[in-house]
């Protein structure tokens, strides 16, 4: 099932992925089907949580390895657009945005395993930060009167405009800038009050929450259920968003400015604020906050504990670019290259870039990053095996084999690394993989004394094979 080692990790994976096996199966069989009745004949590979693929035939098995597919081939996309090796790769989206690395090529994972929910697998993935910041995060003020961007989603004004030809009369006349309008369809099993609030919002999109609330006769907690069909994305809000900050200074043009600007002149009287000055001022919050996401992602790789006390708050600001502390320049600038992916991502990443002073590459196709990652990306497979010391032998432990000793750490190194390149390379031939390369990872760690020291004695030794190859195509 997975060829990493710890007993339970591997149980949670061999569960979660016997639940998933019918599903990916009626799913794979259905994308058979439409193809064959098209006339296409061609080798079809479905990709995985490290950022490689896998044949058809192994994604049947092995479903599970499917979690994290979609941030990892975004990851994937960046490399391919922006030509480098190693860098960071910022994927900034409508909702979130993710934060991953590249190292000489091979996406950095997760050394614990993908979580599925609260459940920790022995699934590799990619390390992956994300955070709920995006272009259409709603912007408003918190009970503080802080300005804050975030965690939930809206409609943008200036795109909400475009759909709704009558949104800009609703904002003077409601001198309002939230509203409901419906997101997708309504379910078939919608209780009779969601569906009462559904066809109301329907019917009167855009529509403001006092006019849900004294239009809906026959639904007693309308906010409630307002709230429900929110969450559950039958119905989004329309409101203020950095895309809208966007719109109005010129930089992302992808809606109505006029309803943008509608939007920040409502918005600044509200909290007494010049508009120009707002738009700016949330144009720079949400740089500010997607470096700090780059700050927080590096401390956190670190094992150190993230708190929310006030200095420490200060300092990631202060290494995000914003501003200084006192007479001291900490600007976090990256050593890797920043690769943009996602819409705004040549607007915020960019403007990033240019605060910290690092290198940014934003190619010409960084919208569809996510798709080129499907498409470019390689078949891979890795193999951990351990080594562990004991009675002054050691002990090489590997996954489905019984652990074998050694008089030398060498001569268990030198098993460790020819059964793991053995197995990775019997795997790439189930995946049908052509010009396989192999990489060997060894990570060694050693016993300190009591000043810290490290001493000549082996604690542990991870080896891993790490292989990759290209997708044989049909002739």
């Amino acid at each position: 099932m997975t060829a990493e080692l710890g007993i339970y990790e591997r149980t949670v994976t061999a569960v979660l992925n016997a639940k998933l096996l019918p599903i990916i199966r009626d799913f794979l069989r259905s994308v058979e089907k439409a193809l064959s009745v098209r006339d296409i004949d061609a080798a079809v590979y479905v990709f995985k949580g490290d950022g490689g693929l896998m044949s058809l035939d192994v994604a049947k098995d092995m479903p599970v390895e499917t979690i994290l597919s979609g941030p990892a081939a975004s990851l994937m996309g960046g490399k391919a657009l922006a030509g480098v090796e190693s860098c960071v790769v910022v994927d900034i989206g409508g909702t979130s945005t993710d934060i991953a690395y590249l190292d000489d090529g091979f996406p950095r994972l997760r050394k614990e395993g993908a979580m599925v929910g609260n459940w920790r697998t022995r699934v590799q993935a990619i390390d992956i930060w994300t955070a709920a910041l995006g272009g259409d995060s709603v912007v408003r003020h918190d009970d503080k009167g802080r300005l804050t961007i975030g965690p939930e989603r809206v409609l943008p004004l200036s795109q909400a405009s475009l759909k709704y030809p009558t949104l800009k009369e609703r904002i003077n006349a409601t001198q309002g800038i939230t509203f409901y309008v419906p997101n997708r369809p309504p379910a078939a099993n919608f209780t009779a009050k969601d569906r009462s609030v559904y066809e109301f919002v329907q019917k009167n999109a855009p529509c403001t929450f006092h006019e849900a609330i004294s239009g809906i006769d026959d639904v007693v907690f309308v906010g409630d259920q307002l709230n429900d069909l929110k969450a559950r994305g039958y119905i989004i809000q329309v409101g203020l968003s950095p895309t809208d900050a966007m719109a109005v200074k010129g930089i992302y043009n992808v809606g109505d400015k006029e309803a943008a600007e509608m939007g920040f002149r409502l918005f600044g009287e509200k909290i007494a604020e010049d508009p120009v000055q707002l738009v700016d001022t949330v144009f720079e919050l949400t740089i500010t906050r997607i470096g700090e996401e780059l700050v927080r992602k590096a401390i956190s790789d670190t094992g150190a504990e993230m708190t929310n006390e006030k200095a420490f708050t200060e300092l990631i600001k202060a290494s995000a670019g914003a501003g200084n502390l006192r007479d001291y320049d900490v600007r976090a600038r990256s050593r890797y290259h920043l690769v943009g992916i996602g819409a705004p991502a040549h607007v915020l990443v960019k403007a990033l870039g240019d605060r910290l002073g690092s290198e940014v590459i934003i190619s010409k196709n960084h919208d569809v990053g996510n798709a080129v990652g499907a498409v470019l990306s390689q078949i891979s497979e890795s193999m951990l095996v351990q080594i562990y010391p004991k009675d002054y032998k050691y002990v090489v432990f590997c996954p489905g084999s019984s652990p074998i000793e050694y008089s030398s750490v060498d001569s268990a190194k030198a098993s460790a690394r020819s059964y793991a390149e053995y197995n990775v390379r019997e795997r790439m031939k189930k995946h049908n993989a052509v010009d396989v390369k192999v990489r060997i990872d060894i990570d060694e760690s050693k016993f300190c004394d009591g000043y810290g020291q490290e001493m000549k004695f082996v604690n542990w030794v991870n080896v891993r094979a790490i292989a990759t190859g290209k997708p044989k195509l049909r002739d």
